[in-house]
Protein backbone atom coordinates (compact mmCIF):
# COMPACT_ATOMS: atom_id res chain seq x y z
CA UNK A 1 0.00 0.00 0.00
CA UNK A 2 1.23 3.75 -0.52
CA UNK A 3 1.76 5.55 2.43
CA UNK A 4 1.02 9.43 1.25
CA UNK A 5 2.20 12.22 3.44
CA UNK A 6 2.50 15.49 2.83
CA UNK A 7 6.35 16.27 3.02
CA UNK A 8 6.48 20.13 3.32
CA UNK A 9 4.46 19.47 6.64
CA UNK A 10 7.09 17.89 8.28
CA UNK A 11 9.51 20.88 7.73
CA UNK A 12 11.37 21.77 10.04
CA UNK A 13 10.13 25.27 12.22
CA UNK A 14 12.64 27.61 11.06
CA UNK A 15 14.10 30.35 13.68
CA UNK A 16 13.95 33.61 14.23
CA UNK A 17 17.46 34.35 12.01
CA UNK A 18 17.82 36.98 9.58
CA UNK A 19 18.06 35.48 5.99
CA UNK A 20 19.18 38.94 4.40
CA UNK A 21 22.17 39.86 3.07
CA UNK A 22 24.51 38.36 0.79
CA UNK A 23 24.35 34.89 -0.72
CA UNK A 24 28.38 34.93 1.18
CA UNK A 25 27.11 35.69 4.17
CA UNK A 26 24.01 33.42 4.05
CA UNK A 27 26.30 30.74 3.41
CA UNK A 28 28.45 31.72 6.96
CA UNK A 29 25.26 31.85 8.87
CA UNK A 30 24.14 28.63 7.85
CA UNK A 31 27.57 27.28 8.83
CA UNK A 32 27.74 28.79 12.04
CA UNK A 33 23.67 27.31 12.90
CA UNK A 34 22.40 24.22 14.43
CA UNK A 35 21.98 21.34 12.00
CA UNK A 36 18.60 21.72 12.78
CA UNK A 37 17.70 25.54 12.21
CA UNK A 38 20.23 25.56 9.32
CA UNK A 39 17.41 22.89 7.53
CA UNK A 40 15.30 24.90 8.86
CA UNK A 41 16.63 27.92 6.82
CA UNK A 42 16.58 25.58 3.73
CA UNK A 43 13.20 24.65 4.17
CA UNK A 44 11.90 27.95 4.13
CA UNK A 45 12.68 28.53 0.21
CA UNK A 46 12.70 24.93 -0.68
CA UNK A 47 9.26 25.07 -2.21
CA UNK A 48 10.44 27.67 -4.92
CA UNK A 49 13.59 25.25 -5.58
CA UNK A 50 11.43 22.31 -5.96
CA UNK A 51 9.28 24.16 -8.71
CA UNK A 52 12.14 24.35 -10.47
CA UNK A 53 13.74 21.42 -10.06
CA UNK A 54 10.54 20.15 -11.62
CA UNK A 55 11.02 22.50 -14.34
CA UNK A 56 14.44 21.25 -15.25
CA UNK A 57 12.99 17.17 -15.00
CA UNK A 58 10.33 18.35 -17.37
CA UNK A 59 12.48 20.04 -19.67
CA UNK A 60 15.14 17.11 -19.33
CA UNK A 61 12.47 14.11 -20.22
CA UNK A 62 11.72 16.35 -23.40
CA UNK A 63 14.91 16.71 -24.69
CA UNK A 64 15.45 12.73 -23.94
CA UNK A 65 12.42 11.87 -26.23
CA UNK A 66 10.46 10.56 -23.43
CA UNK A 67 7.31 12.68 -23.41
CA UNK A 68 6.76 12.32 -27.58
CA UNK A 69 4.59 10.32 -28.96
CA UNK A 70 6.33 6.70 -28.89
CA UNK A 71 8.58 7.91 -26.53
CA UNK A 72 8.24 5.26 -23.98
CA UNK A 73 8.87 2.21 -26.42
CA UNK A 74 11.77 4.19 -28.48
CA UNK A 75 14.75 2.02 -27.36
CA UNK A 76 12.06 -1.41 -27.33
CA UNK A 77 8.97 -1.76 -25.95
CA UNK A 78 8.02 -4.25 -23.68
CA UNK A 79 5.99 -7.45 -25.35
CA UNK A 80 3.44 -8.71 -23.88
CA UNK A 81 1.83 -10.29 -26.70
CA UNK A 82 2.49 -13.98 -25.74
CA UNK A 83 -0.23 -13.47 -23.32
CA UNK A 84 -3.74 -12.56 -23.38
CA UNK A 85 -4.54 -9.62 -21.41
CA UNK A 86 -6.72 -11.82 -18.77
CA UNK A 87 -3.46 -13.77 -17.94
CA UNK A 88 -1.67 -10.38 -17.02
CA UNK A 89 -4.83 -9.47 -15.55
CA UNK A 90 -5.10 -12.95 -13.78
CA UNK A 91 -1.42 -12.27 -12.82
CA UNK A 92 -2.71 -9.33 -10.19
CA UNK A 93 -5.71 -10.41 -9.40
CA UNK A 94 -4.17 -13.07 -8.22
CA UNK A 95 -1.09 -11.71 -5.78
CA UNK A 96 -4.43 -9.14 -4.42
CA UNK A 97 -6.23 -12.04 -3.38
CA UNK A 98 -3.27 -14.35 -1.80
CA UNK A 99 -2.36 -10.85 0.05
CA UNK A 100 -5.81 -10.64 1.39
CA UNK A 101 -6.34 -14.19 2.18
CA UNK A 102 -3.18 -14.57 3.53
CA UNK A 103 -4.38 -11.40 5.94
CA UNK A 104 -7.72 -12.95 6.81
CA UNK A 105 -6.17 -16.29 7.68
CA UNK A 106 -3.58 -14.65 9.80
CA UNK A 107 -5.83 -12.43 11.75
CA UNK A 108 -7.48 -15.85 13.21
CA UNK A 109 -4.29 -16.88 14.01
CA UNK A 110 -4.05 -15.25 17.77
CA UNK A 111 -0.66 -16.96 19.20
CA UNK A 112 0.87 -14.00 15.99
CA UNK A 113 -1.23 -11.20 16.25
CA UNK A 114 -2.42 -11.48 19.91
CA UNK A 115 -6.13 -10.72 20.91
CA UNK A 116 -6.54 -6.63 20.14
CA UNK A 117 -7.56 -6.07 16.54
CA UNK A 118 -5.82 -3.09 15.23
CA UNK A 119 -3.04 -3.34 17.60
CA UNK A 120 0.68 -2.52 16.59
CA UNK A 121 1.15 -5.93 16.79
CA UNK A 122 -1.96 -7.10 15.08
CA UNK A 123 -1.02 -4.67 12.11
CA UNK A 124 2.53 -5.17 11.91
CA UNK A 125 2.44 -9.45 11.83
CA UNK A 126 -0.52 -9.25 9.53
CA UNK A 127 0.78 -6.93 6.72
CA UNK A 128 4.20 -8.46 6.94
CA UNK A 129 2.96 -12.36 6.63
CA UNK A 130 0.41 -11.57 4.08
CA UNK A 131 3.52 -9.57 2.44
CA UNK A 132 5.50 -12.17 2.07
CA UNK A 133 2.69 -15.19 1.05
CA UNK A 134 1.56 -12.74 -1.93
CA UNK A 135 4.96 -11.28 -2.84
CA UNK A 136 6.27 -15.33 -3.21
CA UNK A 137 3.04 -16.19 -5.16
CA UNK A 138 4.04 -13.10 -7.43
CA UNK A 139 7.02 -13.84 -8.27
CA UNK A 140 6.21 -17.34 -8.11
CA UNK A 141 4.38 -16.86 -11.00
CA UNK A 142 6.89 -14.75 -13.34
CA UNK A 143 9.56 -17.38 -13.20
CA UNK A 144 6.94 -19.71 -14.87
CA UNK A 145 5.64 -17.07 -17.16
CA UNK A 146 9.06 -15.05 -17.92
CA UNK A 147 10.13 -18.26 -20.51
CA UNK A 148 7.67 -17.66 -22.80
CA UNK A 149 7.73 -13.44 -22.61
CA UNK A 150 11.22 -12.84 -22.14
CA UNK A 151 10.97 -9.39 -23.01
CA UNK A 152 7.80 -8.55 -20.98
CA UNK A 153 9.49 -6.81 -18.36
CA UNK A 154 9.07 -9.77 -16.00
CA UNK A 155 12.76 -9.62 -14.54
CA UNK A 156 14.65 -7.85 -12.17
CA UNK A 157 18.30 -7.05 -12.94
CA UNK A 158 21.48 -6.15 -10.95
CA UNK A 159 21.23 -2.88 -11.69
CA UNK A 160 18.11 -2.03 -10.96
CA UNK A 161 18.60 -0.57 -7.37
CA UNK A 162 20.93 2.12 -9.00
CA UNK A 163 18.79 3.04 -11.98
CA UNK A 164 15.87 2.71 -9.58
CA UNK A 165 17.24 4.98 -7.26
CA UNK A 166 18.12 7.53 -10.03
CA UNK A 167 14.57 7.29 -11.82
CA UNK A 168 12.96 8.08 -8.40
CA UNK A 169 15.74 11.31 -7.50
CA UNK A 170 14.15 12.37 -11.20
CA UNK A 171 10.75 11.93 -10.20
CA UNK A 172 10.70 13.16 -6.71
CA UNK A 173 10.66 17.34 -7.61
CA UNK A 174 7.14 16.68 -9.50
CA UNK A 175 5.79 14.25 -6.70
CA UNK A 176 6.75 17.26 -4.76
CA UNK A 177 5.21 19.86 -6.50
CA UNK A 178 2.04 17.68 -6.98
CA UNK A 179 1.58 17.51 -3.29
CA UNK A 180 2.20 21.12 -2.79
CA UNK A 181 -0.45 22.17 -5.23
CA UNK A 182 -2.74 19.27 -3.43
CA UNK A 183 -2.17 21.53 0.08
CA UNK A 184 -2.53 24.88 -1.51
CA UNK A 185 -5.98 23.58 -3.11
CA UNK A 186 -6.88 22.26 0.29
CA UNK A 187 -6.00 25.39 2.30
CA UNK A 188 -8.48 27.50 -0.22
CA UNK A 189 -11.08 24.89 0.07
CA UNK A 190 -11.37 24.36 3.47
CA UNK A 191 -9.38 27.15 4.85
CA UNK A 192 -7.14 25.22 7.21
CA UNK A 193 -3.89 23.60 7.17
CA UNK A 194 -3.99 20.16 5.73
CA UNK A 195 -2.92 16.89 8.06
CA UNK A 196 0.44 16.28 8.38
CA UNK A 197 -0.36 12.59 8.28
CA UNK A 198 -2.28 11.49 5.99
CA UNK A 199 -2.33 7.70 6.39
CA UNK A 200 -3.89 5.60 9.06
CA UNK A 201 -0.46 3.36 9.12
CA UNK A 202 1.57 5.79 8.62
CA UNK A 203 0.13 7.63 12.02
CA UNK A 204 0.03 4.16 13.75
CA UNK A 205 4.06 3.98 12.97
CA UNK A 206 4.53 7.39 14.84
CA UNK A 207 2.26 7.04 17.80
CA UNK A 208 4.55 3.93 18.41
CA UNK A 209 7.98 5.19 16.96
CA UNK A 210 9.55 3.56 20.62
CA UNK A 211 8.31 -0.18 20.42
CA UNK A 212 10.31 -2.39 18.89
CA UNK A 213 7.71 -3.76 17.35
CA UNK A 214 6.91 -1.26 15.29
CA UNK A 215 10.01 -1.99 12.84
CA UNK A 216 8.09 -5.05 11.60
CA UNK A 217 5.49 -2.55 10.30
CA UNK A 218 7.90 -0.24 8.81
CA UNK A 219 9.31 -3.57 7.10
CA UNK A 220 5.37 -4.49 5.50
CA UNK A 221 4.96 -0.32 4.58
CA UNK A 222 8.79 0.10 3.13
CA UNK A 223 9.21 -3.55 1.54
CA UNK A 224 7.00 -5.74 1.22
CA UNK A 225 3.89 -3.16 -0.06
CA UNK A 226 6.02 -1.81 -2.86
CA UNK A 227 6.99 -5.34 -3.70
CA UNK A 228 3.04 -6.61 -3.80
CA UNK A 229 1.83 -3.18 -5.06
CA UNK A 230 3.99 -3.64 -8.27
CA UNK A 231 3.26 -7.24 -8.88
CA UNK A 232 -0.51 -6.28 -9.04
CA UNK A 233 -0.62 -2.53 -10.72
CA UNK A 234 2.63 -2.80 -13.19
CA UNK A 235 3.19 -6.61 -13.74
CA UNK A 236 -0.63 -7.48 -13.79
CA UNK A 237 -3.02 -4.12 -14.56
CA UNK A 238 -0.42 -2.14 -16.70
CA UNK A 239 0.43 -4.93 -18.74
CA UNK A 240 -3.10 -6.27 -19.31
CA UNK A 241 -3.93 -2.77 -20.48
CA UNK A 242 -1.07 -2.74 -23.00
CA UNK A 243 -1.88 -5.94 -24.67
CA UNK A 244 -5.62 -4.39 -24.83
CA UNK A 245 -4.40 -0.98 -26.46
CA UNK A 246 -0.90 -0.89 -27.71
CA UNK A 247 -0.53 2.04 -25.93
CA UNK A 248 2.35 2.52 -23.52
CA UNK A 249 1.12 5.57 -22.31
CA UNK A 250 -2.54 4.45 -21.94
CA UNK A 251 -1.29 1.07 -19.93
CA UNK A 252 0.79 4.24 -17.54
CA UNK A 253 -1.99 6.39 -17.38
CA UNK A 254 -4.75 3.65 -17.06
CA UNK A 255 -2.95 1.91 -14.09
CA UNK A 256 -1.83 4.82 -12.44
CA UNK A 257 -5.84 5.92 -11.85
CA UNK A 258 -6.64 2.45 -10.80
CA UNK A 259 -3.19 2.71 -8.27
CA UNK A 260 -4.99 6.27 -6.64
CA UNK A 261 -8.69 5.15 -6.57
CA UNK A 262 -7.87 2.03 -4.95
CA UNK A 263 -6.08 3.99 -2.54
CA UNK A 264 -9.06 6.24 -1.84
CA UNK A 265 -10.50 3.72 0.20
CA UNK A 266 -7.50 3.47 3.02
CA UNK A 267 -6.73 6.82 2.77
CA UNK A 268 -8.96 8.87 5.36
CA UNK A 269 -11.32 11.70 3.63
CA UNK A 270 -9.02 14.67 5.48
CA UNK A 271 -6.25 13.41 3.97
CA UNK A 272 -7.38 12.22 0.37
CA UNK A 273 -5.59 15.86 -0.94
CA UNK A 274 -2.19 13.55 -0.33
CA UNK A 275 -3.40 11.55 -3.42
CA UNK A 276 -2.32 13.50 -6.23
CA UNK A 277 1.39 12.48 -4.95
CA UNK A 278 0.46 9.09 -5.23
CA UNK A 279 -1.01 9.55 -8.75
CA UNK A 280 2.36 11.37 -9.59
CA UNK A 281 4.31 8.77 -8.39
CA UNK A 282 2.61 6.03 -10.17
CA UNK A 283 3.21 7.73 -13.29
CA UNK A 284 6.78 8.08 -13.02
CA UNK A 285 7.39 4.77 -11.83
CA UNK A 286 5.02 3.48 -14.84
CA UNK A 287 6.90 5.14 -17.14
CA UNK A 288 10.35 4.01 -15.61
CA UNK A 289 8.80 0.32 -15.89
CA UNK A 290 8.06 1.00 -20.14
CA UNK A 291 11.49 2.43 -20.69
CA UNK A 292 13.83 -0.08 -18.69
CA UNK A 293 11.50 -2.70 -18.82
CA UNK A 294 12.48 -4.02 -15.23
CA UNK A 295 10.33 -4.46 -12.53
CA UNK A 296 13.13 -3.97 -10.18
CA UNK A 297 13.13 0.01 -11.29
CA UNK A 298 9.56 1.09 -10.18
CA UNK A 299 9.54 -1.43 -6.81
CA UNK A 300 13.03 0.34 -5.79
CA UNK A 301 10.97 3.99 -6.50
CA UNK A 302 8.29 2.89 -4.63
CA UNK A 303 10.66 1.55 -1.82
CA UNK A 304 12.62 5.03 -1.35
CA UNK A 305 8.87 6.99 -1.16
CA UNK A 306 7.59 4.52 1.48
CA UNK A 307 10.92 4.81 3.05
CA UNK A 308 11.53 8.79 2.62
CA UNK A 309 7.94 9.24 4.38
CA UNK A 310 7.89 7.27 6.62
CA UNK A 311 11.55 8.78 7.81
CA UNK A 312 10.09 12.33 7.74
CA UNK A 313 6.94 11.52 9.65
CA UNK A 314 9.07 9.95 12.29
CA UNK A 315 11.90 12.81 12.22
CA UNK A 316 8.92 15.16 12.47
CA UNK A 317 7.37 13.48 14.89
CA UNK A 318 10.42 14.31 17.01
CA UNK A 319 10.63 18.12 16.74
CA UNK A 320 10.02 19.87 19.98
CA UNK A 321 6.37 21.34 20.57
Amino acid sequence: MGVPLSPSKVALRAPATEVGGSFSERVERLKEMPLRDALAQIGAVWPQVVVLLAIGVVVFLALAGVLRRGGLSKAAARDVKPFPSPMWLFVGVVVFLAQALAAESIAKIPSLVGDEVGSLRYNAVRLALSAVAAGGVGLGMLVLMRKSAPDAGLRIGGLDPLVGLGCFILALPLVQVASMGAEWLYQEIYSASPPRIAHDTLAQIVAHRDDRTVWLLVAAVVIGAPIVEELVFRVGVQSAILKVTGSPWGAVLGASLLFTLIHWGVVPPEGRFALAQIFVLSLSMGIAYERTRKLGVPIVMHVCFNAMTVALAMWGASEPA
